[in-house]
């Protein structure tokens, strides 16, 4: 008993030296100098697409299901944007959601409803327009936008109508 109380005692006392050089050198590496951080959080003027009307795309009642890979279904997507005026020097971006198609490489396409090897993608001045990203943009020269029907690769797509549901956003950065 005496012999297991002197063997605690002696690896605490080892064990002390070491937490005594842990502490001095954590403590040594929080020398050095202060760093004061001051700002002013502001909220940027709200922008308004279409006067927040649905932007309405309609590829019609004749789209042949074995034309769709060659992608001549394209319809432009016109929009407006409004911001409220500034002083500041704000950033306009454009930005786009929706169900993604996981068939698609550039991230730029949602699912339709009915068909999850349908989907539609949005195109920003001929360039694939990824999902969740941030475009900036010039509210006097918007970029031209186009709504393309795409499929996934090697699937032959069932007769039926489709629609398909994304968000699109403007707003300052």
């Amino acid at each position: 008993m005496y012999k297991t109380a002197m063997s605690k005692v002696s690896r605490l006392l080892l064990v002390i030296p070491f937490i005594t050089w842990f502490t001095a050198t954590f403590a040594a590496t929080e020398q050095g100098t202060t760093v004061n951080v001051t700002g002013t959080l502001i909220d940027p003027p709200p922008c308004f697409l279409n006067e927040e009307q649905p932007l309405e795309v309609n590829f019609g009642d004749k789209v042949g299901i074995k034309k769709v890979a060659t992608g001549i279904y394209r319809q432009p997507l016109d929009i407006e944007v409004r911001c409220e005026e500034s002083s500041k020097p704000w950033q306009l971006v454009i930005s786009w959601y929706g169900n993604t198609a996981t068939f698609d490489a550039d991230n730029a396409t949602i699912i339709t409803a009915e068909q999850a090897d349908l989907g539609v993608k949005l195109y920003a001045d001929g360039k694939a327009f990824p999902l969740k990203t941030l475009l900036k943009v010039n509210a006097s020269a918007l970029p031209k936008l186009e709504a393309v029907l795409v499929q996934r690769e090697g699937i032959e797509l069932k007769e039926g109508s489709f629609t398909a549901r994304g968000v699109l956003r403007a707003e300052y950065q």
